[in-house]
């Protein structure tokens, strides 16, 4: 058995590993919570081809999402955004991503159903059924 226990390793090294890792995750959250916000600013565009672009990368990205990756959306900024996109008449992907948009984010969070109610967002989503 080594000297450092059964895993063989030196305290401190596991140390420096964890700090690594550490260190890791919140560059990657502040990419993440860079990428948002341009996706945000691209929804609130006048755009249309602009808030397609935004909406199929949202889309694909809340696909793969987990409720501890929602942290770095602002929801409360995110949501009223969405809801605007379903009342987008000139391309019809973008009522479509949108709709797919506020499914992942409530089967992932479901307690986003507040900012969604407040938003008019459950009406807009049954004039549309």
């Amino acid at each position: 058995m080594s000297k450092y226990g059964s895993f063989g390793k030196n305290p401190k090294d596991l140390e420096e590993e964890y700090r690594l890792i550490e260190e890791l995750m919140n560059t990657e959250n502040k990419y993440n919570a860079m990428k948002y916000k341009q996706i945000l600013a691209d929804l609130k565009s006048k755009d249309d081809m602009k808030i397609l672009e935004a909406i199929t990368t949202l889309s694909t990205e809340l696909s793969m999402a987990q409720e501890e990756n929602l942290g770095s959306f602002q929801l409360d900024f995110l949501i009223p955004e969405l809801v605007n996109c379903l009342n987008i008449q000139s391309l019809p992907e973008i009522p479509i991503h949108a709709a797919s948009s506020i499914t992942h984010i409530m089967d992932i969070m479901p307690t986003a159903g507040r900012v969604l109610a407040n938003s008019n967002g459950i009406q807009v989503l049954c004039d549309k059924i």
